[in-house]
């Protein structure tokens, strides 16, 4: 670590969620993270894409763009979304993300992926996709088109029928 770069030091401590790392990195090199390209952007996506609440909540606190873009185009929220991670969402959503945001490839919000994740995503059955969808409807997130008729779990079906 002392040879490394303050940035890449910062993406490693915050990648294994050592929090007093990053707290002494951040205390040392409060900048560090404003060097950042695009692909050091998208590490925030990646940590989201593999379900990593904390390495997500630490990149977000030391100053990763919230709107970052990675697979598909997706931002972090969008991951959250699809493993109906109702915690990560929340540590996202405390940042102020684009909430209408598209991804790249198939052209939904977060809360479409959370619609899709709920049936069709690797975490649905332990995902709070429920707790996550009501986290994005609070907000202000919009449904999408054509919702009532659209795929998704009986938790999300009973999370909207709730707010009905």
């Amino acid at each position: 670590m002392d040879r490394s770069s303050p940035l890449l030091a910062l993406t490693a401590a915050c990648e294994v969620a050592d929090e007093k790392l990053v707290t002494s990195i951040l205390e040392t090199h409060p900048t560090a993270a404003q060097a950042m390209n695009a692909g050091d952007q998208r590490k925030i996506v990646d940590a989201a894409e593999t379900n990593s609440t904390e390495a997500v909540r630490l990149m977000l606190h030391a100053g990763w763009p919230v709107d970052a873009r990675g697979k598909h185009g997706a931002t972090p929220l969008h991951f959250a979304a699809w493993h109906g991670n109702v915690v990560m969402a929340k540590h996202v959503l405390e940042y102020r993300p684009p909430l209408e945001a598209l991804d790249h490839d198939f052209s939904m919000t977060a809360l479409g992926w959370a619609l899709h994740g709920s049936l069709h995503g690797s975490n649905r059955d332990r995902g709070d996709y429920g707790g996550t969808v009501e986290a994005l409807l609070d907000a202000g997130a919009t449904l999408p088109p054509n919702s009532d008729g659209r795929e998704m779990s009986q938790e999300i079906r009973a999370a909207l029928d709730r707010r009905a």
